[in-house]
């Protein structure tokens, strides 16, 4: 690992130049007449030293601090803030750990300088951090080691084809022997310190008495070890989530994590190209494992999968069967199960739970098949726990300002009562029709049914269906033409006919009620009220 630091300290400081520490000195400008005809590195007559096709210029540089500033972005815990350690006014890395350089050099360095430097210059760099990588693999095997010993003195060459010969200390040259060193000892993950740094600085964050250090980290150890014990051998007490048979997931040795970074240029700033770069998460050991994957066959039992590929990773909830009951407003279409879209609430005072575009029906629809565990009979009767579980679900798909929290959470609770109530209306229909909805929870149907089998639950619908169908007074029953559309909604729509502007509140109610094919309003109360504003 120090062998590595170093080499990547020597590139660097030649690279950027910095005085005092690049390899490539007027001293060692005028030894290279003796040593090797290097012709474009003369000095000439008058003193000066031709610029290097390796060396990069004041712009390229700025660029190049810009990028790591700006656009060099690692998950938490994988590498220190890079930005932080550029000092633009000395044109240098400051404070770079051992760790850091690592990341930069296996990394960053194979396409940083892609449009910054001539193209075989960024090939040999490239081709020396491919070798430290390669080195660093978690798995070695005998054609990949000898692939090592072969390339390594490849690329010495090729660098030395381009760098003064001053360049060339004891550390570059020891880098031929690593690969040796690692048929020898075995993967570097098992002799080089990052592991054991890393380690120690969690230790030091366990001391609280600095009097009595050692005993500190004892102390804070042994709770940390109880407190692993009981996650790992305990059952958790308040717990209330359960995985369901479609809850969508993703098996963690199925994923990998990678960062998306651009390439640092000085022309063509507008190319979208940008690069993929997999790297290793914090704590995770790549390996097999002797334990099959669970997948539950119901809410209270497991078993292991037969066969992972049958496995659905991502279950798409917007999309049911034809023998799904799903209430839902005519929403705007959400196509394929890779695309998701977190929405927000454009109104600052009024969270707009009465649009029929903003995908709320569907978001509190798909917990109803996902997250309801028993068969309630109504909203009211669900527990407040669980009513808060359903808002937090909620939280993670919309996004609105702080201040308008407790205002969701009472508009929410209303849209959901609603929301809820026709669900349940709705698979009263299937049912009274002896057929069972496909994706609904085995356990919630039949405490639904229980429910509706009841003289009780009998008698309170019969009388709701009668008030439903009142004639107001030998009025009619209330009748409209917005369909699943809300009135919300219709106004938005003629606003944005009219260019924007308002719409008279009675142009809307008349384009609310009035029959498309007839043109009159089918309404009696609501005729009766337009005539006499009219008039």
């Amino acid at each position: 690992m120090h062998i590595e630091k170093n080499f990547f300290d020597n590139l660097m400081n030649t690279v950027l130049n910095i005085q005092g520490k690049t390899k490539d000195n007027l001293k060692s400008r005028l030894d290279l007449v003796d040593i090797c005809d290097r012709s474009e590195l003369h000095v000439d007559e008058n003193g000066t030293a031709p610029f290097p096709i390796y060396r990069l210029d004041g712009a390229r540089k700025e660029e190049f601090f810009d990028w790591i500033t700006e656009k060099v972005k690692f998950p938490d815990g994988y590498a220190s803030n890079l930005g932080n350690c550029v000092d633009r006014s000395e044109g240098k890395f400051t404070g770079l750990k051992s760790h850091d350089c690592h990341v930069i050099m296996q990394r960053l360095l194979p396409f940083a300088f892609s449009a910054l430097l001539p193209r075989n210059v960024h090939e040999t760099i490239a081709g020396i951090s491919v070798f430290f990588r390669d080195l660093c693999s978690r798995v070695v095997t005998e054609e990949g080691i000898n692939n090592l010993k072969t390339n390594a003195p490849v690329s010495m060459c090729n660098l030395e084809k381009i760098f003064p010969p001053s360049f060339f200390d004891v550390m570059e040259h020891l880098a031929i022997h690593l690969a040796r060193e690692l048929e020898l000892g075995g993967p570097v993950q098992y002799r080089w310190m990052y592991i054991f740094e890393r380690y120690m600085h969690h230790l030091k964050k366990m001391v609280k008495n600095q009097s009595r250090v050692e005993g500190s980290i004892v102390a804070q150890v042994i709770n940390e070890e109880t407190a692993i014990f009981a996650e790992n051998y305990f059952p958790p007490v308040h717990s209330r989530r359960k995985l369901q048979y479609y809850d969508p997931f993703i098996l963690a040795s199925q994923a990998d994590q990678v960062c998306y970074i651009s390439y640092p240029r000085v022309t063509y700033r507008d190319d979208p190209w940008v690069t993929v770069t997999q790297i290793n998460p914090r704590g995770r050991v790549d390996g097999t494992s002797v334990n099959e994957p669970l997948q539950p066959d119901s809410t209270s039992n497991l078993r292991a999968v037969e066969d992972l590929a049958d496995v659905e990773l991502v279950e798409n909830f917007t999309e049911f069967g034809l023998d799904a009951v799903v209430h839902s407003e005519d929403e705007a279409e959400v196509r394929g199960s890779t695309q998701f879209r977190i929405p927000s609430f454009c109104t600052p005072w009024r969270p707009r739970f009465d649009k029929s575009s903003n995908g709320i029906s569907r978001s509190i629809n798909n917990m109803m098949y996902s997250m309801l565990h028993t068969g309630y009979s109504k909203w009211s009767v669900i527990p407040r726990d669980d009513r808060e579980l359903w808002f937090r679900q909620f939280a993670q798909e919309f996004t609105w300002e702080s201040g308008l929290t407790e205002t969701v959470r009472q508009k929410f609770n209303e849209k959901a009562m609603d929301s809820y109530t026709k669900q349940i209306n709705a698979w009263k229909t299937v049912w009274q029709k002896n057929k069972r909805p496909r994706y609904i929870n085995g356990t919630v149907w039949e405490q639904l049914i229980v429910h509706w089998e009841k003289n009780d639950t009998a008698a309170t619908s019969l009388n709701n269906s009668k008030n439903q169908k009142s004639d107001r007074g030998e009025k009619g029953m209330y009748v409209h033409n917005l369909g699943a559309c809300s009135m919300s909604s219709k106004e938005d729509q003629l606003i944005e006919a009219n260019d924007g502007n308002p719409v008279d509140r009675l142009q809307l109610i008349k384009e609310a009620h009035t029959n498309k094919k007839t043109g009159q309003i089918q309404d009696a109360v609501i005729r009766s009220v337009v005539d006499l504003v009219e008039t």
